[in-house]
């Protein structure tokens, strides 16, 4: 596990060098009022909301990135699209071990997508990626400058 750490960090400074982007949906400043009011967890530089708290099997999920701090936080993205993170499942209120997202089998490069100081990145994913019903989370790890590699754990999420 940590072998594959080192692995993933080394690839992630190594796109950072080579400003690998791609397309996202940006904005500058802080949440308006026509804004969903999705809860956010972080007390950190990054926060991640989603666009509700419950959702159905065939709904879509849409997850905010907001980069609250004065610097550059980079996330990977693999296959240029979908956010390098893992999720757990409450079990009797307790969470699970940290279990592979599906698309983390692809076998495409995961590209690095720098979020500016103060912008946020949002993305779109099918409620059914994780294949039942429940209550989830997320831990999506990220960079600071590519000087460290800290992990974001979101709010519980339901999928009824």
């Amino acid at each position: 596990m940590i072998l594959k750490r080192i692995i993933v960090l080394v690839l992630l400074i190594g796109l950072v060098t080579t400003a690998c982007r791609t397309n996202a949906t940006i904005s500058r400043g802080t949440s308006g009022k026509n804004d969903p009011q999705p809860k956010e967890n972080s007390n950190g530089p990054l926060g991640l909301s989603f666009s509700k708290s419950t959702f159905t099997e065939s709904d879509t999920i849409t997850l905010t990135f907001m980069n609250k701090s004065d610097s550059d936080i980079s996330i990977g993205l693999r296959c240029g699209h979908y956010p390098e993170m893992v999720y757990q499942k409450s079990d009797k209120g307790s969470w699970s071990e940290n279990k592979e997202m599906a698309y983390s089998m692809l076998k495409c490069p995961t590209r690095l997508y720098t979020i500016k100081p103060h912008e946020k990145y949002s993305i779109n994913m099918a409620a059914s990626m994780f294949n039942s019903k429940g209550r989830f989370r997320l831990l999506v790890s990220y960079t600071i400058s590519a000087e460290n590699n800290p992990t974001i754990t979101s709010e519980a999420f339901e999928i009824k």
